[in-house]
């Protein structure tokens, strides 16, 4: 994974939404 660096409070929401979409897309395959 790549180290994502959260610089704002607003983007914590997005990166665990992200992190989430991986790990949906890994119990997919």
């Amino acid at each position: 994974y790549h180290n994502i660096k959260i610089t704002t409070p607003e983007d914590v929401p997005v990166g665990e939404a992200i992190l989430a979409g991986l790990k949906a897309k890994k119990q997919a395959n």
